[in-house]
């Protein structure tokens, strides 16, 4: 899918694969970064480079994950 809005598309896309993201910690615990990243790029057709960078967004402090060693878990 072509896309010519860029800031559109995130701000349709990165909510979805967060939504992904934090199912796939809910059932299966934790997961390494390059497992969420490449799901999340296949499942919405976006670069891994793109998914990485939506994952360390909400990994600040006041966000959604917390990632320690390459190991993605929710923060509590």
């Amino acid at each position: 899918m072509k896309v010519l809005d860029v800031v559109a598309f995130n701000a349709e896309v990165e909510p979805q694969a967060v939504a992904l993201w934090a199912s796939m910690l809910r059932e299966r615990g934790t997961q390494r970064v390059g497992t969420l990243c490449v799901e999340a790029a296949f499942r919405f057709d976006v670069s891994t480079e793109t998914t990485k960078r939506w994952l360390l967004k909400h990994s600040a402090e006041s966000a959604e994950f917390v990632i320690q060693r390459g190991v993605v878990s929710l923060r509590e």
